[in-house]
């Protein structure tokens, strides 16, 4: 089976797109344009080291202006789900623009060693390890986010580090799980057992 490239594309307004992935952690590089990017980026995963017979998944990710609060950054996948994923991304827009709702995420969720709080818009279908393979092997945070009911977001913590300064963390097959294990399974267990977990990979 082909080798899966997460390709991370992030708009930075007035220099441009980036793109990074982690199962090329040495890859730095960009285009002036989307469309340029979008031209050249076989060839630029091949360059960072990209098998020849690679297969790619997008993701988009911008980042949530705001005068106060951490850095958000919002991901989102480019595929046949991508309009009920561009959903999630218009709660989380207006969660983040509530004061209080941003105060909690502030407080609840883990943030990237670089500091940001990384937003990953999931549908219900999704594996786990589709969302797994998103983080950095070098140690890496991400907040799974799905949508639910008419307007709210569940939300679900995922980190690859730091077991020791994770308490109450669990790992997923502590859980009974697997990287088969979907989404959708990962919100009916939390409802169900009326328990938020976050998951250590």
């Amino acid at each position: 089976m082909p080798e899966r490239i997460d390709a991370i594309l992030t708009e930075y307004p007035g220099y441009g797109w980036g793109v990074e992935s982690p199962q090329l952690p040495e890859l730095v590089g960009g285009r002036d344009t989307w469309e340029e990017l979008e031209s050249d980026l076989h060839s630029i995963l091949e360059f960072g080291g990209a098998p020849p017979d690679f297969v790619s998944a997008i993701h988009l990710q911008k980042w949530l202006l705001q005068n106060e609060g951490p850095e958000i950054a919002i991901r989102c996948r480019r595929d046949s789900h991508f309009h009920s994923r561009m959903e999630v991304v218009k709660r989380l827009a207006a969660a983040v623009a509530d004061e209080n709702q941003l105060r909690q995420i502030s407080v609840d969720l883990p943030r990237r060693p670089t500091g940001e709080i990384l937003f990953v818009c999931s549908v219900v279908e999704d594996r786990l390890d589709t969302v797994f393979q998103q983080l950095d092997p070098r140690g890496d945070a991400l907040t799974i986010a799905v949508s639910v009911a008419d307007r709210m977001v569940f939300t679900t913590p995922v980190s690859n580090s730091g077991e020791g300064d994770r308490p109450g963390w669990s790992r997923v097959s502590e859980i009974g799980w697997d990287e088969n294990t979907t989404v959708g399974e990962l919100v009916k267990f939390q409802q169900k057992s009326n328990k938020k977990v976050s998951l250590l990979v």
